[in-house]
């Protein structure tokens, strides 16, 4: 069992008196309105371009900055709208601001092939202590520049696709806290398109890929297989890339029981055929392990809502009682972060995305994970019936080969991760999401599943 602490009052980031007195500006930062102006200004008056709209930034706070992910709309006179995504990092300092768009944005600015088409590609907001770039100018991930550039990868691909000529570079998804996703659209007669993933390690990558290729060769004896694996095409170590093959498949919509019906039952399977077969591959990953994760993230929060943090402490000390009264379980091949959309369904087949996290764990870890994922979407939908589909994955698990697994320890590696979910709710500046994984969270007092 794992109790819960008592309910506490989870305000808006930006009404903490601790963080607005470290990141004075913040609140500006976070208007769009105030930051279609003030990036028009920064970035594109010398260019022409007008900033038509600026949507609400994706935010994280870290230790001494905060980094943002604004989506712009331009229009251009005589040109095509583009809608490119503006990169900041507020400092607690102007000279800070400074210092990170002397040192590290403008030498990756000068990288970039020809002028930049709307504007500067680097500035800085002085009074709100922001460095700005535009993508694929990231401090974060240098390596980008050259990820993004069609003249450079068009060698690159042509050592895995010999055929291919670039027809264009999208963003897919930058990730807030670790890696981006690009696509290729190429002419070739194998490939119509290319994913690269930037900024994951290289020499993981060269493992996963490996162990992908063992699992998808381990076929059940029923010769229609429904789930299909990623697979690896290619590595760049000094951009940090990873090349993957286009999958086919949209996620499930979970507005109907049907379709969460169809995700549950087919993340079932997932789970099963990952966990039986006997791959050995990736780092382990303990009970301890998840429960630091969520305490680390816990801390973070703690200067700047110690309300919020103590009662996610609470709920931290209940996982460390509940790990030493269960014995861990067998560990066994992991996907490390199966939730909802890691799966896209095309007819009847299943794809699983991103292994990543590949490791070596209970089972419970993907069964936890999964379950704490599900009840968050299913809440922000006002969607009932989480702890039935909760039980529903778990049984469909078991009849579909899954190893032997208990409640308990499925329930410690879903509050772990709700944990840290609502951690990084707060550091996200997400209050509504915080609100959902806390319902979630509250619901779980003497968590366990069949």
């Amino acid at each position: 069992m794992i109790d819960a602490p008592p309910p506490v009052e989870h305000p808006d980031p930006l009404a903490s008196p601790r963080l607005l007195r470290r990141f004075p500006n913040l609140r500006e930062a976070m208007d769009p309105g105030i930051m279609r102006e003030r990036l028009q200004a920064g970035l594109f008056d010398s260019g022409g371009a007008v900033v038509e709209a600026c949507e609400r930034p994706r935010a994280e706070l870290s230790g001494p900055s905060c980094a943002l992910q604004y989506p712009l709309h331009l229009g251009a006179p005589g040109g095509t709208p583009r809608t490119p995504l503006a990169l900041a990092t507020m400092f607690t300092s102007r000279a800070a601001a400074a210092e990170w768009e002397s040192a590290v944005l403008c030498p990756l600015a000068e990288r970039m092939r020809g002028p930049a088409p709307s504007g500067r590609l680097t500035g800085v907001i002085d009074d709100l202590c922001l460095a700005v770039s535009v993508f694929p100018v990231s401090g974060a991930l240098p390596s980008l520049v050259r990820a993004f550039d069609a003249a450079h990868m068009g060698a690159v691909l042509r050592a895995v696709v010999p055929d291919a000529t670039i027809l264009g570079i999208e963003l897919v998804v930058f990730r807030r806290t670790r890696g981006c996703v690009l696509r290729y659209r190429l002419r070739s007669e194998s490939h119509a398109v290319v994913y690269g993933k930037v900024g994951y390690s290289a020499t993981a990558a060269v493992a996963v890929s490996a162990a992908l290729k063992e699992l998808a060769a381990r076929k059940p004896a029923d010769a229609h297989d429904p789930i299909r694996f990623p697979r690896v095409i290619g590595h760049v170590p000094e951009l940090v890339l990873t090349l993957v093959d286009e999958m086919p498949g949209t996620r499930a919509a979970l507005d109907a029981e049907a379709q969460v019906t169809m995700l549950v039952d087919a993340a079932a399977r997932v789970a099963a055929r990952v966990h039986a077969s006997r791959v050995a591959a990736g780092d382990p990953r303990t009970a301890a392990d998840e429960i630091q994760r969520a305490c680390a993230s816990v801390e973070l929060v703690r200067p700047y809502a110690p309300k919020l943090a103590e009662w996610l402490t609470h709920w931290t000390d209940s996982l460390r009682a509940a790990a030493a009264s269960t014995r861990p379980e067998s560990v066994v091949l992991s996907h490390g972060d199966l939730t909802p959309s890691q799966l896209l369904f095309d007819g009847d087949g299943v794809t699983v995305l991103d292994f990543d996290k590949m490791c070596r764990a209970e089972p419970a870890l993907d069964l936890g994970r999964f379950v704490a994922y599900l009840g968050f979407h299913l809440a922000k939908r006002s969607h009932g019936g989480a702890d039935v589909f909760a039980e529903r994955f778990v049984e469909r698990y078991r009849a579909a080969g899954g190893p032997a697994v208990h409640a308990q320890r499925v329930a410690l590696y879903e509050v772990a991760t709700l944990v840290r979910m609502a951690a990084r709710s707060w550091l996200q500046l997400k209050p509504e999401r915080l609100r959902f994984v806390s319902e979630v969270l509250a619901a779980r007092n003497g968590a366990s599943h069949p």
